[in-house]
């Protein structure tokens, strides 16, 4: 979540309020109240975050679609994340999206 927080570009979470009680950690508070906040994520109930729980491939697709809005935004800066992340480092545009299977070693 501290990725797409800082993405988002880290906004202030004054004011904003979060129901989950495990949200306790200093270095991932802002992300998750932001994410709540702005509904990227939901929690796994209406008071549990499990933020030290590992995210599986169907809550970051729910993440990334919730925080691009439209398929289309999904693609751009799904893309545009990787890249910068390296998590596709040397693999262009052309070879690496949404719609290419992705296989073993691709993600480091």
């Amino acid at each position: 979540m501290t990725v797409l927080y800082r993405m988002a570009g880290s906004p202030s979470v004054v004011g904003k309020t979060c129901p989950f009680t495990d949200n306790t950690a200093a270095w991932s508070r802002d992300a998750i109240t932001w994410a709540y906040s702005t509904g990227v994520a939901k929690g796994y109930t209406d008071t549990r975050f499990a933020g030290t729980d590992t995210v599986t491939r169907e809550q970051l697709a729910s993440f990334l679609y919730r925080y691009a809005d439209t398929p289309k935004e999904l693609q751009d800066k799904y893309i545009e994340a990787c890249t910068n992340l390296t998590v596709a480092g040397g693999l262009g545009k052309l070879s690496f999206g949404p719609s290419v299977q992705t296989g073993s070693g691709l993600i480091k």
